[in-house]
C-alpha cells in the first residue's frame, strides 16, 4: 500500500558529506537510509509559483519512501511510503 501526504511532511534530514539523505526523523524515529534506489531534479513554475526541487526514492530498515529537499528554501520533506 501506498502513502502519498498532500501536502508533503516537513522532516529532518541528516546528510552525507555530498548532500544525499543519510537518515531521517519521522514520527520521533531515525530512520537510516539504506539505499537510495533513485534521484532527480525538477525546476519548473518560473513563469508563476517556481518550485525546485530534488527528490530521492530511498529504502529503510522498514519502508520503501520518496522524500525531496526544496532547493529553494532548503527544507526537506517526506512526501510518500511504500509499505
Amino acid at each position: 500500500m501506498t502513502k502519498l501526504f498532500r501536502p508533503a511532511i516537513p522532516i529532518q534530514v541528516e546528510e552525507n558529506p555530498d548532500g544525499t539523505p543519510a537518515g531521517f526523523l519521522y514520527r520521533g524515529n531515525l530512520s537510516k537510509v539504506k539505499q537510495i534506489c533513485s534521484h532527480w531534479r525538477i525546476k519548473e513554475g518560473w513563469w508563476r509559483n517556481e518550485v525546485e526541487r530534488e527528490y530521492f526514492q530511498l529504502e529503510t530498515p522498514k519502508f520503501a519512501c520518496m522524500i525531496y529537499q526544496d532547493l529553494l528554501s532548503s527544507g526537506w520533506y517526506l512526501q510518500r511510503i511504500h509499505d
